[in-house]
């Protein structure tokens, strides 16, 4: 090869090094400005999971209640709920008309206290404040207390 065919080749090595230097720069600048904002998506978007999970549990438990299904409904319980509706602290069946969830907040880290209103057939509205608890990988219903 002759001088000149060294000194492109060199040249052409050099800016490729440089190139690739300049790239692996531009990606950790876009990295280190991306990253914690995906995290904080990805956080914001397990959370909704993580809701619509307890809520659907809570929708299966409401509706085994609504159709007088004591058994369904009872699957869905922990044994302090058991404990509660063993001990007539609140009723599994009853002339129930329909529900609404009023609030929800966010009591532990996958834990959830849902405020339901429910309807009965005679007019009277129910509150109940119903905990809602994710136990190996689960959501199940911890407790049912009224306010108050």
């Amino acid at each position: 090869m002759t001088k000149g065919t060294w000194k492109a080749f060199f040249i052409a090595v050099t800016l490729v090094v440089i190139g690739e230097l300049f790239l692996a720069w531009q990606y950790g600048q876009l990295a280190q400005n991306r990253i914690p904002e995906l995290e904080e998506r990805v956080e914001r978007q397990q959370q909704e999971i993580e809701l619509a999970n307890a809520q659907e549990t809570l929708r299966k438990f409401l509706q085994a209640r609504f159709a007088k299904d004591t058994n369904e409904a009872l699957s869905y319980v922990t044994e302090k709920a058991w404990e509660q509706w063993n001990d007539r602290s609140f009723s599994l069946t009853g002339n129930f008309v329909h529900y609404e969830i009023e609030d929800v907040r966010k009591l532990e880290e996958e834990n959830f206290q849902f405020q339901v209103t429910i309807a009965q057939g005679n007019g009277v509205d129910v509150i109940e404040l119903i905990d809602v608890k994710k136990i190996l990988g689960s959501y199940f219903i911890h407790s049912v207390e009224y306010p108050g």
